[in-house]
């Protein structure tokens, strides 16, 4: 059997050679375990809407301080709500859109595939 310290090493081997990409372990060591990190993918979505969320919010402030929509995302960074435009990006590098909408406004992510109106499109409504 392998110590504690062994083991450490090996997990912490393991996981700097899946972030990496580079094997970092000797040849002869046998993983009985393949780390699948094929998770990350499915949460990018949940990463992009609570994102969104946030983007969300500063159009609600934007809206109650000038009684207005902003007309664009870029608006709000404009007047400093938002840092810069790299900002309103999704995590597959997609820019958001903003689409009026009936009593609010759509926020939309245009998801992996990066065309709009597919399945893989991460949309919010905000209500104003």
């Amino acid at each position: 059997l392998l110590s504690k310290a062994a083991m450490l090493f090996i997990g912490i081997a393991v996981i700097i050679g899946a972030v990496f990409g580079v094997r970092v372990l000797p040849d002869d060591v046998i993983l009985i375990h393949q780390p699948n990190l094929s998770g990350i993918e499915a949460v990018k979505p949940l990463a992009t809407r609570s994102y969104i969320q946030n983007v969300s919010y500063y159009i609600t402030v934007y809206f109650f301080e000038y009684g207005k929509r902003p007309s664009s995302l870029d608006e709000l960074v404009s007047i400093g709500s938002i840092p810069n435009s790299d900002l309103l990006r999704d995590v597959w590098g997609n820019p958001l859109v903003m689409e009026s909408d009936r009593g609010g406004v759509l926020l939309r992510s245009l998801g992996q595939d990066g065309e709009s109106g597919t399945s893989d499109d991460v949309i919010l409504k905000v209500s104003l």
